[in-house]
């Protein structure tokens, strides 16, 4: 009987543990590990550091687009351009075919980058003589308007339409040589005529507003007959001089010329 019991002991002892402590320890063990992790994940994504980093994520964007910001405060001429709507300018210097220079003022009316209208007056006078001898006083006058159209960021090319008129006055010198008549009673040579006109040149603009132009040369064509008063002619004694004054003057009336190095000075607003 004594050696029943310690054997039936022994069988006990050797037997595994319980299933039910494994499934305990099984069960105990990944949700530990488990724990662990969202411990350490909820440690590393700490919500009261999250505004912090948010932040200087914002600051590097900012930082990234400050170079952009740079750049877009230099402007180009075109850039500004299509900012204005006005531009004054005085015209000191214009060379021509007949005078050699002549000065005067413009308006443009900006409509955007592209496109602008525009409207010029131009005059101009001088005298010839020599040594003392009173030739001639020739004066120009002229009235533009015309549409500029800018297809760079300065170059333009301009089309018009204006009125221009001549003045000869023939010095008493040279009138008390080729008439016979009182100089006070003779009047002027005077060409008036209509034209079109064609053009190119650059225009800059600064961020100040102060602008640049330069009309590097303007074709002029003119429209229909015009008008000349050429009644002095009649009293030059010598018919080769009545020639000459008629062939001039026609030539002014229907014959092409040109403008050259216009200076634009100006403002744009």
């Amino acid at each position: 009987m004594r050696n029943s019991i310690l054997m039936m002991g022994t069988v006990l002892l050797a037997l595994p543990a319980p299933i039910k402590a494994d499934v305990t320890a099984n069960e105990k063990t990944p949700g530990s590990a488990l724990e662990r992790t969202d411990t350490k994940l909820d440690e590393g994504v700490d919500s009261k550091k999250m505004p912090d980093a948010r932040e200087r994520l914002e600051g590097g964007a900012e930082q990234a687009s400050a170079p952009g910001q740079t750049n877009k405060s230099k402007k180009t001429s075109r850039d500004n351009r299509a900012a204005s709507t006005l531009s004054l300018f005085y015209e000191p210097v214009n060379l021509g075919i007949v005078l050699p220079t002549k000065s005067g003022w413009a308006a443009t009316w900006i409509f955007n980058e592209d496109w602008a209208l525009e409207g010029e007056y131009l005059s101009g006078s001088y005298g010839i003589g020599i040594s003392g001898i009173d030739l001639v006083d020739v004066s120009e006058r002229l009235v533009l308007g015309k549409v500029r159209w800018t297809f760079g960021n300065s170059l333009n090319s301009s089309v018009g339409f204006g009125s221009r008129s001549y003045r000869f006055t023939l010095g008493s010198d040279t009138l008390a040589k080729i008439t016979d008549y009182n100089v006070a009673a003779l009047p002027s040579l005077r060409v008036e005529n209509e034209f079109f006109s064609f053009g190119i040149g650059n225009r800059w603009q600064w961020n100040n507003g102060l602008t640049l132009g330069v009309d590097w040369l303007e074709v002029i064509l003119t429209a229909g007959r015009g008008t000349i008063d050429d009644r002095v002619t009649g009293y030059l004694k010598d018919e080769n001089d009545r020639k000459n004054a008629h062939e001039a003057l026609n030539y002014l009336r229907y014959g092409p010329t040109f403008n050259a190095l216009k200076i634009q000075l100006g403002y744009t607003f």
